[in-house]
């Protein structure tokens, strides 16, 4: 699951974070019927970046689907695009993103 906070300011100019529920993107748990075998699909994000304009959520999901997803309405599935190899939690930084949010590089196996 990822929760998303906004910046609140009281009237003593104090600051707090405070949830903002139309944000929040969980996965839930699947059972893949296309596979040739029903494998289940945890619904673990794997990694999460945003664009550079903010306007773009990507996500891997369970280190084989990249999930892209506009910010204006993060529960819609804008494209998503299965990965020709599992991707290795071993790495910390295994997405990069262009400037413009265009390209995008995922690190394999």
């Amino acid at each position: 699951t990822i929760k998303m906070f906004k910046v609140v300011a009281n009237k003593f100019g104090r600051y707090r974070l405070e949830e903002d529920p139309q944000y929040t993107i969980h996965i839930p748990g699947q059972v893949d019927r296309h596979a040739h075998y029903s494998t289940v699909i945890t619904g673990k994000i794997s990694l999460c970046d945003f664009d550079r304009q903010f306007k773009h959520i990507l996500l891997v999901i369970d280190d084989k689907e990249l999930q892209i997803r506009a910010i204006a309405n993060v529960k819609e599935i804008k494209d998503r695009i299965p990965l020709q190899e599992k991707l290795s939690s071993k790495d910390v930084r295994n997405l990069r993103l262009s400037a413009d949010g265009s390209l995008c590089a995922l690190a394999g196996g």
